[in-house]
C-alpha cells in the first residue's frame, strides 16, 4: 500500500510481501485463527529485520455460502537500508585488524539482503559475501561465499611451539531455514570447500624445530545442519530472554576415508534490572570426531586462542553489564566484568588432566554513541587467573542490530 498510495514513493514490492507472509492469493485456511497466526508471524519476522519505519496490517472478512473471504491490507513505511562502515580493531591474537562491512537490506524492494564483510591482519584475513532471504521457489535461503587465510600456531603449556602451518580456504554454502514455530528454526547448510595448506613447521622433540616445506590442496563437500531457538528482547541496550542451538557439521574430503565431524551446542540466558544492570550466563561445548580443534580459546577472554586446542571442550561464560555513564542524546557507557571457565581434552588424555582446565576474568567497556543508531565501540581486557602472565586485549568497532 505504501508503494501504491504514494505514487511510487515506497520501495518494497507487493510480490516480496507475499513471500514474507508466506501467503498467495486464494490460499485456503482451515480457520480465521490459522490465517491470523500466519499474518502475525510474518509481521514479527519483518519487524525483527529492522527494514521499516512502521508496519501494520488490517484484515476484512466477507461471508459467502461456502467460505469466508479475507481481504488483507499491509501498510509499510520504508526507510534507508544501505550502510557502509570501515573498522579498525586490535587484539592480542591477531594484532591490528583493518576491515569493514557494507550492508544493503531490501535490495531494490525485493526483501533480499546483501552483506559484504572483511578484515585483514598480519596472520589472518577474511572476506565474506552473503545474500539473505533469496527466493528458491519452494523456500527461502541464504547464499554465502567466503575467502579465508590463516596462520595457525599450536603451543604446549610451556608456550613452546609444537606446530605451525598456513592455509587458505574458499567456501561456498547455501543455508535454508525451516521455521517450526515462532523463534524455533531448523536449518540445513550444504557447501563445497577448497583448502590449500602450506609452510608446515613441526617441533616433534620440543627441543629442536625442523622445518618441512610442504604444500597440499584438498577438496571437500560440507554439510551442516542444526536447530536453534531464540527468545530475546532488547530494552534499550539491555537484553532479557534465552537462546539455544545445536549444530552438526560434516566435511567429506575426497582424498580421505575419515571425515571430520563437528558437534557444537550453546545455551545462553539474559536478564536485567531496568536499564541499569544486566546479567548473562552461557554454557557451550564442542566435540570433534577424527580430528582436533585448533584456536579453541576464542570463548575464553584473557587466554590467547592458540594456547587452547582439543578433541572436545566445555565452556561457561558469565558477565554483568552495568550502565556506568549515560549522557542523552550523546553517549552511553557500560562496564561489564566477566569470568570465563573452560576445559578441553585431547585424544588419549583422561579427565584428570589439570593442565586442560582454564579460568579467566576481566572487564569489557562498551560505548554506544546514542546519536548513531546501531554503532558500538568496545574494549575487552582479560587475564588468565590460574597462570598470571600475558593478558588478552581487544579493541573493536562495529555495528549491531
Amino acid at each position: 500500500k505504501d508503494y501504491e498510495d504514494n505514487n511510487g514513493v515506497g520501495l518494497t514490492r507487493e510480490t516480496a510481501l507475499f513471500r514474507a507472509f508466506r501467503i498467495m492469493e486464494r490460499d485456503r485456511f482451515n480457520s480465521i485463527g490459522q490465517l491470523e497466526r500466519r499474518l502475525e508471524m510474518g509481521k514479527r519476522e519483518l519487524e525483527s529485520r529492522n527494514l521499516f519505519k512502521s508496519i501494520h496490517y488490517e484484515t476484512y472478512y466477507t461471508e459467502t455460502p461456502d467460505y469466508i473471504e479475507a481481504h488483507i491490507y499491509v501498510f509499510i513505511e520504508d526507510k534507508w537500508t544501505i550502510v557502509a562502515f570501515p573498522s579498525l580493531s586490535y587484539d592480542t591474537n591477531l594484532g591490528r585488524m583493518y576491515g569493514g562491512e557494507i550492508i544493503y537490506k531490501n535490495i531494490l524492494g525485493s526483501l533480499i539482503d546483501g552483506k559484504v564483510t572483511g578484515f585483514w591482519s598480519e596472520d589472518q584475513w577474511d572476506i565474506t559475501a552473503e545474500l539473505a532471504n533469496v527466493d528458491l521457489t519452494f523456500f527461502q535461503g541464504n547464499i554465502f561465499y567466503t575467502q579465508h587465510y590463516e596462520e595457525v600456531y599450536r603451543y604446549d603449556k610451556n608456550e613452546d611451539l609444537l606446530v605451525k602451518y598456513s592455509f587458505q580456504t574458499s567456501h561456498i554454502e547455501l543455508k535454508v531455514d525451516f521455521p517450526l514455530t515462532l523463534g524455533l528454526n531448523y536449518y540445513i547448510m550444504p557447501g563445497f570447500i577448497t583448502d590449500h595448506s602450506f609452510d608446515l613447521i613441526e617441533n616433534n622433540s620440543s627441543l629442536t624445530v625442523g622445518e618441512i616445506e610442504q604444500e597440499e590442496t584438498f577438496y571437500a563437500a560440507a554439510f551442516k545442519h542444526g536447530i536453534s531457538y531464540e527468545n530475546i528482547q532488547w530494552q534499550g541496550k539491555m537484553r532479557s530472554g534465552y537462546s539455544a542451538s545445536l549444530d552438526n557439521r560434516w566435511e567429506i574430503h575426497l582424498e580421505e576415508d575419515k571425515p571430520p565431524v563437528d558437534l557444537d551446542f550453546s545455551l545462553n540466558g539474559y536478564a536485567h534490572l531496568g536499564d541499569l544492570m544486566g546479567f548473562s550466563l552461557g554454557f557451550s561445548g564442542f566435540y570433534i570426531f577424527n580430528d582436533i580443534r585448533d584456536n579453541a580459546g576464542d570463548k575464553l577472554r584473557g587466554i590467547e586462542d592458540q594456547l587452547v586446542y582439543g578433541q572436545w571442550g566445555l565452556y561457561v561464560n558469565s558477565g554483568l553489564a552495568v550502565k556506568s555513564i549515560s549522557i542523552p542524546p550523546v553517549v552511553e557507557l557500560q562496564l561489564q566484568p566477566f569470568v570465563d571457565w573452560g576445559y578441553t581434552i585431547n585424544p588419549g588424555e583422561g579427565l584428570v588432566e589439570v593442565d586442560n582446565f582454564y579460568l579467566s576474568g576481566g572487564f569489557s567497556l562498551l560505548v554506544f554513541p546514542l546519536f548513531v543508531r546501531n554503532l558500538q565501540f568496545s574494549a575487552i581486557l582479560g587475564y588468565d587467573l590460574l597462570q598470571p602472565g600475558p593478558f588478552e586485549l581487544g579493541l573493536y568497532s562495529g555495528l549491531f542490530f
